[in-house]
C-alpha cells in the first residue's frame, strides 16, 4: 500500500487514534491496522525491520516529515482545480472560512474544507470559473468541493492546506483590515441612510 495515497476521508479515524493516550507504538499499530485491514495481533506480529518499514511510512501523519509539496494544480474526481496563493486578495468570507476551520479543528478534521476555500475550480480552457481568481464561489460549489476533497488523496491537497496554516498569522492581520473595511462601508451606509431619510425619501 501506498500510505501517500491516504484519501482525506482517512483523516478522521487516523485522528483519533492519533488523539489517544497510548504510546507511539500502540498509535502506529491501530492505525496500520486501519489502513491495511489487517488485525493488531496480525501487525504486532510483524518482524522488526518490517514494523519499522512501515511505521516509517506513516511518520508524515505526526508532522515529523518535511511534509508535502504544494501543488499549484491537482486534479480531483474529473476536475482540475486551482491554488490561490496571494491572500492579499481573499475576500472577509473567505478569511472568516478559512480562519474558523483552522480554529475548529485545524486540518486534521477539516483538511476538505480548508482545501475548498484555497482551491478554486479551473475551466476547460484554464479560466478560474466564477470570473476571477479571488471571486466568491457559490455555497453549493464549495459544498461540492469539499465532498470531491473528501475522496483527494493527503498528499494532493496538503501542501496547499497547509501552506496557509504556516501564514495564518498573517491572516489573522488581513482578517482585521477586512473587518474594518466592511464596518467603514457598514457605517458609510447607515449614514446615507439617514441622509436620505432626512430629506423625505422614503423606502417600499
Amino acid at each position: 500500500m501506498n500510505f501517500r495515497n491516504i484519501k482525506v476521508k482517512q483523516l478522521k479515524t487516523i485522528h483519533e487514534i492519533l488523539t489517544m493516550d497510548l504510546p507511539r507504538y500502540d498509535k502506529d499499530v491501530q492505525i496500520l491496522s486501519y489502513l491495511t485491514g489487517k488485525t493488531t495481533d496480525e501487525i504486532d506480529n510483524w518482524k522488526f525491520y518490517k514494523s519499522n518499514f512501515y511505521r516509517d511510512k506513516i511518520a508524515f501523519l505526526y508532522g515529523e516529515t518535511d511534509g508535502f509539496r504544494v501543488k499549484k494544480y491537482i486534479f480531483v474526481k474529473g476536475r482540475f482545480y486551482k491554488l490561490l496563493t496571494d491572500i492579499e486578495y481573499f475576500s472577509a468570507s473567505r478569511l472568516l472560512s478559512l480562519k474558523a476551520h483552522l480554529q475548529n479543528g485545524g486540518a486534521d478534521v477539516n483538511l476538505a474544507k480548508l482545501a475548498s476555500q484555497c482551491y478554486k475550480p479551473v475551466g476547460y480552457h484554464g479560466d478560474i470559473y466564477e470570473h476571477g481568481n479571488y471571486t466568491e464561489c457559490r455555497a453549493d460549489v464549495i459544498k461540492q468541493m469539499e465532498v470531491a476533497f473528501e475522496d483527494a488523496r493527503i498528499s494532493q491537497i496538503a501542501g496547499g492546506v497547509f501552506f496557509y496554516s504556516v501564514i495564518s498569522k498573517r491572516l489573522n492581520d488581513l482578517m482585521l483590515v477586512r473587518m474594518m473595511e466592511a464596518e467603514g462601508a457598514m457605517m458609510e451606509i447607515s449614514q446615507q441612510a439617514r441622509s436620505l431619510q432626512n430629506i423625505g425619501v422614503g423606502y417600499t
